[in-house]
């Protein structure tokens, strides 16, 4: 199985889902990152995993640089043909989505991992920007198998808004969180970590310091102002509490901080971005997000795996990681002197700040460990491939025994009915160009089959003085012309359909000589019965090249079924009365396929609406 993993940033998808890629490999499956090149990208070859660029613009709302993402996430898809797409953040869930239906991918899983801060800012920008949101989202998930959301308060919203139905969403509390890795600490190591902090800092951490770490992106949203404040209001209260931040500046992120702020404070040291998250965690008494709202933010799971005691905000996504009283404690939205009055209570609670770690420990273990996680993504894949297989089931039942009858009665119902219009446009012929009023010629059916085809026909037998037929636009007459552009002369192949040779909707039969010109991809055209009319008819017809033909003749192949016949059937009426496609760009019928060219590469899945 190949899966696929769309995200915005590399550093999205390496340090928050790489526990389930890697699960996903161990068990013999093929692992792909579509990311924009970052700092993480090329950590992803070292273990086995591709990592493939595109280019994205997270802040943009131009819509012509969406299309053009679109377009290479479709290109991309085309070339990889994964089994399963799975996206993550917002952009991606919905360009990765319209993406996959173009290159007619069947397994799409959105994620939201958080709803981000269109859904925290109110500003008249902020709640344009949400409909606009929700709108795309209405699309995306119709087009998804499933939709996984990291808490059900966001679940809930979605569903309640009428956004997706329920029966589409799955509820996974987070991507896991390995909890050897973030294990316990113990108080050797932790007084060695605070040592070699303390040089880097050139800053005196005694044994009773009490060290308040916050580790999340500079931006507005996660309640980096209210740390700040609290730790300034603390400042005299307790001048023992040394506060730590530590988060990189987010300039793609509407509430983005300055990074002359974040300096500025006399109470907060500013670490920046980090990379020995582990060794801080470690360093640190208690661990604080006072955050507006999260998927299932990843700090607090790091933290509570190595049996910190927390304190966060009554928020969607943290109040799913922190039970109040019991792991630590829980403050309103923007309250800082809520914010530092916990603080202070557990700076001066050893036994406290023990209690809450332990249960904390206990509460990441059972909820949110790695494997725990990992093994609700694998029973979900399961469960998307599962219901493609029965799709597939289905659609083989359809072609090889609903539509046999289907073509058989409907056939035989329209002869009946048709009867006064084939004898009128036969008598036109007879009368216009003589006989013979059918034009019948060897194609090729189904495995090859060759059959006689019936058409009327439309072109009168003129050769020039070497005896050879002048070519069809000269040979085309006036009544030939209105009988194609009617599509008359395709009447006669209702008989081909009685007969079981040809069925009402597939790849239209050609002619013999192309057999042994068809590459591998391109003969797979031949797996089921060639029709009337059919994917390439109501897609260009004439108007295209052999290759984009060949290509939606495999397209329709691979996902034949009821509704898409039903769908080419009354587009290819309403074609037939617009006149639309039923010529060549360069001459009155369709040019010879001469084979494909040496550099040939068609994208078979790109040919669906």
């Amino acid at each position: 199985m190949k899966i696929l993993f769309l995200s915005h940033t590399d550093s999205n998808l390496y340090l928050f889902r790489l526990p389930i890629m890697l699960a996903l490999q161990d068990k013999g499956h093929e692992v792909i990152a579509l990311i924009p090149k970052g700092a993480d990208f090329d950590k992803f070859a070292p273990l086995g995993i591709q990592a493939i660029h595109y280019s994205i613009s997270r802040g943009s709302l131009n819509p012509l640089s969406a299309l053009k993402t679109i377009q290479e996430i479709t290109k991309i898809l085309q070339n990889i043909k994964p089994d399963i797409l799975h996206t993550f953040m917002l952009k991606p869930n919905i360009y990765g989505s319209f993406a996959a239906k173009i290159a007619g991918l069947d397994c799409v899983i959105n994620s939201l991992t958080g709803l981000g801060s269109f859904y925290i800012d109110e500003s008249p920008k902020s709640r344009a920007l949400r409909f606009i949101i929700e709108s795309l989202n209405r699309i995306a998930f119709k087009i998804a198998q499933k939709v996984l959301f990291q808490n059900n308060d966001d679940l809930e919203l979605y569903v309640q808004k009428g956004i997706l139905k329920r029966e589409k969403v799955i509820l996974i509390k987070g991507s896991g969180i390995d909890t050897e890795v973030f294990s316990p600490i113990n108080q050797e190591s932790c007084h060695a970590m605070r040592q070699k902090l303390s040089q880097e800092l050139n800053l005196l951490i005694s044994k009773d310091s009490i060290l308040v770490l916050m580790v999340a992106r500079a931006i507005a949203h996660k309640g980096v102002r209210e740390y700040y404040k609290a730790a300034e209001i603390l400042k005299a209260k307790n001048p023992h509490c040394i506060f730590l931040y530590v988060g990189g500046v987010d300039l793609g992120n509407i509430s983005s901080m300055r990074e002359e702020f974040l300096k500025s404070s006399a109470a907060v040291i500013y670490l920046g971005q980090r990379n020995d998250i582990r060794s801080l965690i470690g360093s640190c008494d208690l661990f604080v997000l006072p955050s507006y709202r999260e998927g299932i933010p990843r700090t607090l799971l790091e933290a509570g795996s190595m049996a910190k005691p927390m304190i966060t905000t009554n928020a969607v996504g943290c109040r799913e990681v922190v039970e109040n009283g019991k792991n630590g404690f829980l403050v309103p939205i923007g309250d800082s002197e809520q914010l530092a009055e916990k603080i202070l209570q557990l700076s001066k609670n050893k036994d406290l700040r023990e209690k809450f770690g332990k249960v904390s420990r206990e509460k990441t273990c059972a909820e949110f460990s790695t494997d725990s996680i990992v093994q609700s993504y694998l029973s979900l894949y399961d469960l998307v491939l599962s219901s493609k297989q029965k799709k597939s089931i289905s659609n083989k039942i359809y072609a090889n025994f609903i539509k046999p009858v289907l073509d058989f009665s409907l056939s035989f119902i329209l002869l009946v009915l048709f009867s006064p219009l084939l004898l009128l446009v036969a008598l036109l012929i007879y009368f216009k160009l003589g006989s013979p009023v059918f034009f019948t010629q060897e194609r090729p059916g189904k495995e090859g089959k060759i059959f006689k085809i019936y058409k009327f026909r439309t072109m009168n037998d003129v050769r020039d003085e070497k005896g050879e037929l002048l070519p069809d636009e000269a040979r085309l007459t006036q009544l030939g012309k209105w009988i194609r552009k009617s599509s008359l002369d395709e009447l006669p192949q209702l008989f081909n359909v009685l007969k079981g040779e040809m069925s009402f909707v597939g790849p239209r039969p050609l002619l013999v000589e192309y057999l042994p010109l068809y590459s591998k991809e391109q003969v797979r055209r031949h797996e089921v019965k060639p029709g009337i009319t059919g994917w390439a008819q109501i897609n260009g017809r004439n108007a295209i090249s052999w290759e984009e033909k060949f290509a939606l003749d495999v397209w329709y192949v691979e996902h034949i079924n009821f509704w898409l016949d039903c769908k080419i059937l009354w587009k290819t009426f309403y074609k037939v009365v617009k006149r639309k496609d039923t010529h060549s760009h360069t001459s009155a019928t369709m040019e010879k396929f001469k084979g494909n060219s040496p550099n040939h590469s068609t994208d078979y899945d790109n040919f669906a609406l």
